[in-house]
């Protein structure tokens, strides 16, 4: 139920599920509400007006999901009522955007809240913050220049990847040459002597 309402998934295998339970429902909240899938997966298209992943589990929130929900925010009577009347997953990911603080059941002490980390708060109100912003000012303008950005790297990293290739195949002939070494000198045969010189001739009188 927690990564459906804060992730918009499932978990991904037996082993998460049996880890999960090893935490409190408040450790998990923090944790995906603090997470970097949170920021790019569900806050950032959030902002660009984009439809959520979680429409691909339902195409809204359950009421036996609102109804988990409430059991472990700390809510007043109001927020609740708001709550309980969401009818999309925008809608529910902006109630969320509220909160940072949940506990382990519907009789969570409201001063919990105080017992986040500073740190915590901070980075769940930088992306609350970040969102609201997109969606008001730019929806899409940032996510586009993003990508922009990343393909003209991308880019400029297959074409020097190209040129240190073709440098390579030019330099490469004569530092292989130069490895080898000098080349020794050539040895100059020695003549040889005639069959007739090496035999020599027979000593004789002379006439």
């Amino acid at each position: 139920m927690c990564y459906q309402v804060f992730l918009g998934r499932n978990p991904e295998n037996s082993f998460v599920i049996a880890e999960a339970k090893t935490q409190s429902i408040e450790t998990m909240i923090r944790s995906f509400l603090g997470s970097r899938e949170f920021a790019d997966a569900v806050a950032r298209p959030l902002g660009a007006g984009e439809t959520l992943r979680h429409a691909a589990l339902s195409p809204a929130p359950s009421a036996p999901q609102l109804a988990w929900l409430a059991g472990q925010l700390v809510l007043d009577e109001a927020q609740e009522a708001v709550l309980q009347g969401v009818t999309s997953w925008d809608g529910l990911v902006g109630f969320l955007s509220q909160f940072g603080t949940a506990e382990n059941g519907a009789a969570a002490p409201a001063e919990a809240e105080a017992e986040l980390e500073d740190a915590e708060l901070a980075s769940f109100s930088a992306i609350s913050a970040a969102a609201t912003a997109a969606a008001a000012d730019a929806p899409a303008a940032a996510p586009v220049e993003l990508h922009e950005r990343i393909a003209r790297i991308e880019g400029l990293l297959e074409e020097l990847i190209r040129q240190w290739a073709s440098v390579r195949d030019v330099v490469q002939p004569y530092t292989n040459a130069g490895a080898a070494g000098p080349s020794a000198p050539p040895v100059p045969k020695a003549r040889a002597r005639s069959a007739r010189s090496a035999k020599g001739v027979r000593p004789g009188r002379l006439t």
